[in-house]
């Protein structure tokens, strides 16, 4: 990727695209090599550091592959079978998974399930404090924009 142009926030850029073709060849050569990675963390490896290591999905690679903690409801509808079915502690079997226009493979560790419960501040704890967190940020930033209505002047033409 080449950087032509930058003015603010707005960019133009100008890239290099290789397409390369999936074949069953490459499906299968990447189940394979997930299953080679399942089986070392079956044998005590730690599947944060083989995420970490291994993984391309750079948004999850430097925390370990963690997706945090969620309710089966809101992962993925391609993953939600998979993690659905498994027990706490097990490794599934890699799946294909949609990403952006393409398909992936993935492998997924549930840590542990958490039963349906009342939030208490004992379990829940960090997802009240970003519940929290993300209630003040929104507050503060309707509040910031109210305040700026009343300082600058703005008109709409359609």
């Amino acid at each position: 990727i080449q950087l032509l142009e930058r003015r603010g926030d707005a960019v133009h850029p100008r890239h290099i695209l290789l397409r390369i073709e999936r074949t069953g060849a490459s499906d299968d050569s990447a189940k394979a090599y997930l299953l080679a990675l399942r089986a070392r963390v079956a044998a005590g490896e730690s599947f944060a550091t083989l995420a970490q290591k291994y993984s391309e999905d750079k948004e999850t690679a430097t925390i370990g592959g963690s997706l945090g903690t969620l309710e089966l409801e809101q992962l993925p509808k391609d993953l939600y079978p998979v993690v659905s079915t498994m027990k706490a502690g097990e490794i599934s079997e890699p799946t294909k998974l949609p990403v952006g226009s393409q398909y992936g493979f993935s492998i997924v560790w549930l840590k542990k399930r958490i039963p349906t419960h009342k939030a208490s501040l004992d379990l829940d704890y960090k997802r009240i404090e970003t519940v929290a967190a993300n209630f003040k940020r929104q507050k503060d930033y309707a509040a910031w924009l109210e305040e700026l209505r009343k300082k600058i002047y703005w008109q709409s033409r359609l």
